[in-house]
């Protein structure tokens, strides 16, 4: 196993003062963490999840750490899943047609 690399808690992304603030949960090895503690997990809260790691990943445009992955991890759940971003930027872009 590798050693974990740099991580930041609550990470500002650049843009996020545009915004009016945004904060990922946690960076850990250029994953970006979205952190859930709801009691029941359903489609929805993981959709709406991910929809905010892909706006925290979007407002990173410096990619001051790195991120590569943006996961989603449930402590009361037991559960921590992890996918690459381009699997899901860029379909939504269109850079393939």
């Amino acid at each position: 196993m590798e050693p974990l690399q740099a991580s930041a808690p609550e990470p500002l992304q650049t843009a996020a003062p545009t915004i009016g603030g945004a904060d990922a949960g946690f960076i850990i090895g250029g994953v970006i963490f979205e952190l859930k503690t709801i009691v029941k997990l359903d489609p929805q809260a993981a959709r709406k999840a991910l929809l905010q790691l892909i706006g925290y990943t979007l407002l990173g445009y410096d990619d001051e750490y790195a991120t590569s992955q943006f996961g989603i991890y449930c402590p009361r759940q037991e559960w921590v899943v992890a996918w690459p971003i381009w699997q899901f930027v860029f379909p939504m872009s269109n850079v393939f047609q």
